[in-house]
C-alpha cells in the first residue's frame, strides 16, 4: 500500500488486484456494514454506506483544499438502500487522481434496496399469509430470490377484448369523450370477479393492453358487468383496436379472486400479503422480499453547462432489488419502454466506469448512459432480471443544435451478461441505443427478453440523424420476443445511421406473435434505417425472416448464414426509387415451403428494380418451392436481372440442425466465396466460469399463444349525433393522406338530426381510392343489410363494395354487391346475361341522384355459394317514389360469404360526400 494515506488497516478484505492502476498517491477509505459514518473511514473505524463513503470524500476536499485520488473498500456484507445514492460534479475524481468505489479483494457486498417480510402462517385453505404494515406498499414480490408473479387472470395467455368503445360518457369526468384507448367490451364472464367491487377496489387492479410492439398499463376506473364494459382510468398510445384483424389481448392484475396459481401472490388493503406456494416450497425456507428502493445510482452532471461528473469508477459492487409502482395516469410508451426509469442512471459524464458489477430484481430498466454521457464503459457486469431493458445509451430527444461533444458517445458496452428482462415493460430491448455515437456493443450475451435484442437509433425516416459509427458485433442475442410481442428482431434500427456496423453476432430463437402487427426477425432495417454493414453473423430459427427491410437507403449485408426461418427468408417492403439494400455472397438455408426473397405489401409480384441481390447461395432441404423468389420461379428472378452470379446448392455445413454451421470439405459456398467465419467467438470472453454463467439462462419453452378470434363488426348502427364534431367514424378502419382530404363528423349537413359524416376528396391523393373507410364481417348463408342516407356534393363520387377472401389466403377477394355513385348517377355492378346466353360483368343504372339531394339507400343481399347469392337496391328520395333494383347477380359469381365493406371515394378534386343513418348487419325478421 506504499503511497496511500491510510489512516487504518484492512475491514474484511484487501484491495482489488485491479487497484494497481491507480495512481501512486492518494486515500483509502473503508467501508463495512459494521461500521458508522460518523467515524473517519479507517480500517479500524470504517464508515457504514456508500453515501457516506461519498460525502467522506466531499468533506477531506473541503479540508485539505487538494485532488487526490480516492479507493473506496467495501467488506462483504449487506448494505441496505432506501433510496438512490446521488453523485454531483464535486464527487469527480480527474484522470490523474480518479475516484473509485470498489470490493475489497474477495468481498462481495451487496447492496440491499430490498425490505425483508415478516414470516409466513400456512392457512387451511392453502394460501399462506403474512402481516406486514399497511403502509407498505409494493407491485413486485421476490420469493427465495425469484420474481412471484402478482395474482393475474388468465394464467396463461390472454383474454380477449370483444368489441371497441369509441365514444361514451367518461366517468372521470361525466362529459361525452373520446374512451377508444381507455375502454372496451369484455366478456362478461371474464370480468364477472370485478362486478360489485367499489371504485376504490377497482383502482387496485391493473389492466395490461398487449399492442404489437408495446404493452401498457392502467388501472380500472369503472367496469359495467351487465353490458361488459370496462373503462381505465389512463389512455394507451393507441385505440385498443387500432389493429381490427383479431380481437385485441389483455390479463387483469391484482385482485383477490384471481390467486388461484401457485407462485402468485396479492397484497390487499389491509397489509395482508397472500401467496400460493410452488411445490416443494417449505414455509420455514421462505424468504420473501419486497423491493423499496426507486434506484440505486443518480450521476447527474450537466453537459449543457460543461459541469461533468468524471473519473468514477465502481467495481466488484453487487446491487439487488428495485421497485416500480405503476403511476395513477398509467403507464404508455410507443415503443421499447422509452419513458421509463432506471436503476442507475447517468447524465453529462465522462471516463464513468463499471466494471464486474451486478445488478438484479429491477423494477425498470438496468442502467442508462443517458444525456451528454461520454467515455465512459460498462464491461464484465451481469443485469439480470430486469423490470426492463439491461443497457440504454443515448437520449430519446435532440435538435440539431445541440453541439456534438455534449451528446452521447463514445460509450463501451463490453462482455456483459443481460439476460432475463421485459418482466414489467415487455417491450423494453435489452440494448437501446438512441441519440447516440461512436458507441460499442461488444460480446453481450443478450437472452431472454420480449422484444428486441439491440435496438439502434431513434429517427423515423430520412431526416438528420445523431445516431452514427456504432458497433454492434460478437454479441450472442438470443430467446428474443418469445411469441409475445411482435414487429421486432434480434437487432432493429431506425433511421440514417452512416458508418455503423452490425457484425459477427449469432442471433437466434426470436419468435413474434403475428395477429397485431407482424414480424420476429434476425436483422431488421427498419424506417430510413440507412448507410449499415451487417457481416458475418449467423442467424437461425426466426419466426418471419433472417432479413427484413421495412424501406432504408443502401444498407450492406454481406457474408452471412441465413438459416431456418418459419415464414420466409429475407424480406423487403416498401419499393422506393433509389437501392434500397444490397443482399451478396450469403448463404440462405431453410427446410419449409416459405419464399426465399419477398415483399411484404400487397401486389408484391413482378420485377425487383431497387434491391442488388447477388453471389448467393440457396439450399431448401425441402425443395426450393415455384414462388420462392419474390411469387415466382428462380428462372424468372434472375432473368429480371437478380441472383446472376448465385447459386443453388448445399452449402454443406456440419450440422445445421444441431447448430453446427461450420463447412465441411469442398463446400459449393466456400468455392463460390462465402469467407467462413467462427461463430463462436460471439458471446462473453474470460474465465470459464464467466463463459458458464451465460450459458446458464434457461428460458420457459416457447409455446405460442393460439390463434385469437377474429375481430368483425356484426352491426352497426350511428346517426353521428352522439359524436363530437370532428370525429372519425367509430370502429371502422378509415384511410385519409391528409392532403385537404378528410373523413369526420360534420354539422355542416344532415338527414336527420343535427349531424353526418363527410367524406372530403381532394386533388393530388397518391392513391385514387383515397379517403376511404372499410371493416371486417363475418356473414354467410343469410340476409344482410346496408341502410344508409347520402348526398352528394358537386364533382363527388365513390363506390361501396362488399367482399369475401378465398380460405387459400393472400391478397385476392371476390366481389359481391358494389354501387357506383357518380356523375348524379347510381349504379349496380352485377353480371348480366347477355344477347348469346352467357353471363358476364356489367352495369345496371338504379337511379338519379342530384347534387345536394339526399336520398336513403337499402342494399340487401341474400349470401349464398354456387352463384345462388342475389341481391337487390332500393333508393328513396324526397317526394319521388321508391325505386327498386332487385335479383342482381354477385359481381363476382363465386363470391359466397360477406368478409368486408369498404366505402371509397373516387373523385380527383376538391369533392364531399355526406353518410348518415347509417345502419348494417343481418336483416332483422319482421
Amino acid at each position: 500500500m506504499t503511497g496511500f494515506r491510510t489512516s487504518i488497516g484492512v475491514c474484511t478484505g484487501m484491495l482489488l488486484a485491479a487497484l494497481a492502476a491507480v495512481p501512486a498517491t492518494g486515500t483509502t477509505l473503508y467501508v463495512s456494514p459494521t461500521g458508522d459514518d460518523g467515524w473517519e473511514g479507517s480500517r479500524a473505524r470504517p464508515l457504514a454506506t456508500l453515501q457516506g463513503a461519498r460525502d467522506r470524500i466531499r468533506q477531506d476536499r473541503v479540508r485539505n483544499a487538494r485532488n487526490e485520488a480516492y479507493a473506496v473498500l467495501f467488506a462483504d456484507g449487506e448494505y441496505a438502500l432506501e433510496a438512490p445514492v446521488a453523485f454531483d460534479p464535486e464527487d469527480s475524481g480527474t484522470a490523474d487522481a480518479p475516484v473509485r468505489y470498489a470490493a475489497a479483494r474477495g468481498a462481495r457486498p451487496l447492496f440491499f434496496g430490498g425490505r425483508r417480510l415478516p414470516r409466513f402462517k400456512a392457512g387451511a385453505d392453502g394460501v399462506w399469509r403474512a402481516r406486514i404494515d399497511p403502509a407498505l406498499r409494493f407491485e413486485q414480490l421476490y420469493i427465495n430470490g425469484r420474481r412471484a408473479v402478482r395474482a393475474r387472470s388468465p394464467n396463461r395467455f390472454y383474454y380477449y377484448m370483444l368489441a371497441p368503445v369509441a365514444y361514451g360518457v367518461d366517468p372521470l369526468t361525466g362529459r361525452l369523450a373520446d374512451l377508444s384507448r381507455r375502454a372496451f367490451t369484455a366478456d362478461r364472464a371474464d370480468i364477472a370477479p370485478l362486478a360489485g367491487k367499489s371504485r376504490a377496489e377497482l383502482s387496485n387492479v391493473v389492466v395490461r393492453v398487449f399492442h404489437a410492439w408495446e404493452v401498457s398499463q392502467a388501472r380500472v376506473q369503472e367496469v359495467d358487468a351487465a353490458s361488459g364494459r370496462v373503462v381505465a382510468t389512463a389512455s394507451t398510445p393507441w385505440p385498443y383496436f387500432y389493429w381490427k384483424s383479431y380481437l385485441p389481448r389483455y390479463q387483469l392484475e391484482n385482485f383477490v379472486e384471481a390467486l388461484d396459481e401457485a407462485g402468485e401472490w396479492y397484497l390487499d388493503g389491509e397489509g395482508v400479503l397472500s401467496y400460493l406456494p410452488l411445490p416443494g416450497e417449505r414455509i420455514e425456507r421462505v424468504e420473501a422480499v419486497a423491493p423499496v428502493t426507486s434506484a440505486f445510482l443518480h450521476v447527474r452532471g450537466d453537459a449543457l453547462a460543461g459541469r461533468w461528473i468524471t473519473d468514477l469508477a465502481f467495481e466488484g459492487l453487487t446491487f439487488a432489488y428495485t421497485a416500480y409502482a405503476l403511476p395513477a395516469n398509467g403507464q404508455g410508451d410507443g415503443q421499447a419502454a422509452v419513458s421509463q426509469p432506471a436503476a442507475v442512471e447517468l447524465d453529462g459524464v465522462r471516463r464513468i466506469a463499471f466494471r464486474d458489477c451486478t445488478f438484479s430484481h429491477l423494477g425498470t430498466h438496468g442502467i442508462w448512459f443517458r444525456k451528454g454521457c461520454r467515455e465512459s464503459e460498462l464491461t464484465r457486469c451481469r443485469i439480470t432480471d430486469i423490470g426492463g431493458g439491461a443497457v440504454r445509451v443515448g437520449d430519446s430527444k435532440w435538435s440539431k443544435e445541440e453541439l456534438p461533444e455534449r451528446l452521447t458517445g463514445r460509450i463501451v458496452v463490453d462482455n456483459n451478461i443481460l439476460q432475463t428482462g421485459g418482466r414489467v415493460f415487455p417491450g423494453a430491448t435489452g440494448v437501446w441505443i438512441g441519440h447516440a455515437s461512436d458507441v460499442r456493443v461488444t460480446h453481450n450475451d443478450i437472452g431472454d427478453f420480449f422484444y428486441t435484442g439491440v435496438s439502434m437509433g431513434w429517427t423515423w425516416g430520412y431526416r438528420e440523424t445523431a445516431t452514427h459509427r456504432n458497433t454492434i458485433a460478437f454479441n450472442h442475442i438470443h430467446h428474443i420476443g418469445q411469441g409475445v410481442l411482435s414487429d421486432m428482431g434480434g437487432t432493429y434500427t431506425l433511421g440514417l445511421s452512416e458508418g455503423s456496423a452490425i457484425s459477427n453476432n449469432h442471433i437466434h430463437d426470436v419468435y413474434s406473435y403475428d395477429y397485431t402487427g407482424r414480424g420476429g426477425w434476425g436483422l431488421y432495417t427498419d424506417e430510413g434505417s440507412a448507410g449499415m454493414v451487417y457481416e458475418n453473423n449467423l442467424v437461425h430459427h426466426v419466426k418471419t425472416g433472417c432479413i427484413h427491410q421495412h424501406y432504408g437507403k443502401e444498407n450492406v449485408f454481406r457474408n452471412n448464414i441465413l438459416a431456418f426461418s418459419m415464414n420466409g427468408q429475407i424480406q423487403r417492403s416498401r419499393i422506393e426509387p433509389h437501392t434500397t439494400v444490397i443482399i451478396t455472397n450469403n448463404i440462405i438455408y431453410w427446410d419449409n415451403t416459405s419464399a426465399a426473397f419477398w415483399r411484404g405489401y400487397a401486389g408484391a409480384e413482378g420485377t425487383v428494380t431497387d434491391v442488388v441481390v447477388n453471389a448467393n447461395t440457396y439450399w431448401n432441404l425441402a425443395g426450393i418451392a415455384s414462388n420462392a423468389f419474390n411469387g415466382g420461379t428462380w428462372e424468372a428472378w434472375r432473368a429480371a436481372g437478380q441472383d446472376a452470379r448465385s447459386q443453388i446448392a448445399d452449402p454443406r455445413f456440419k450440422n445445421p440442425a444441431k447448430g453446427d454451421f461450420r463447412f465441411r470439405w469442398r463446400s459449393p459456398a466456400v468455392k463460390a466465396g462465402f469467407r467462413p467465419f467462427d461463430a463462436d467467438r460471439a458471446g462473453v470472453y474470460g474465465s470459464r466460469a464467466w463463459r458458464r454463467l451465460a450459458e446458464r439462462l434457461r428460458p420457459a419453452p416457447l409455446c405460442f399463444a393460439p390463434e385469437p378470434p377474429r375481430f368483425v363488426i356484426r352491426r352497426l348502427d350511428d346517426d353521428f349525433d352522439s359524436l363530437p364534431l370532428k370525429a372519425a367514424f367509430p370502429n371502422v378502419t378509415t384511410h385519409v393522406e391528409k392532403k385537404g382530404d378528410g373523413l369526420a363528423v360534420t354539422d355542416e349537413a344532415a338527414f336527420s338530426g343535427r349531424q353526418s359524416l363527410k367524406v372530403q376528396d381532394a386533388e393530388g391523393l397518391t392513391h385514387a381510392y383515397n379517403p376511404h373507410f372499410t371493416f371486417g364481417c363475418a356473414f354467410s348463408n343469410t340476409v344482410v343489410e346496408n341502410r344508409f342516407a347520402v348526398r352528394m356534393g358537386a364533382g363527388a363520387e365513390f363506390f361501396t363494395e362488399w367482399r369475401d377472401y378465398p380460405a387459400g389466403g393472400g391478397n385476392a377477394y371476390r366481389t359481391g354487391p358494389c354501387l357506383i355513385f357518380r356523375s348524379g348517377t347510381i349504379t349496380a355492378r352485377t353480371r348480366v346475361k347477355r344477347s348469346d346466353g352467357t353471363v358476364g360483368g356489367g352495369e345496371v343504372k338504379v337511379a338519379e341522384l342530384p347534387a345536394d339531394t339526399w336520398a336513403k339507400v337499402t342494399v340487401t343481399a341474400m349470401l349464398g355459394g354456387g352463384d345462388t347469392g342475389r341481391w337487390s337496391v332500393t333508393v328513396v328520395r324526397a317526394g319521388q317514389p321508391p325505386v327498386t333494383v332487385s335479383d342482381l347477380r354477385m359481381a363476382s359469381g363465386d363470391f359466397e360469404a360477406m368478409e368486408w365493406l369498404g366505402f371509397c371515394s373516387t373523385a380527383t378534386r376538391s369533392a364531399a360526400y355526406y353518410l348518415d343513418d347509417f345502419v348494417f348487419g343481418e336483416k332483422k325478421k319482421e
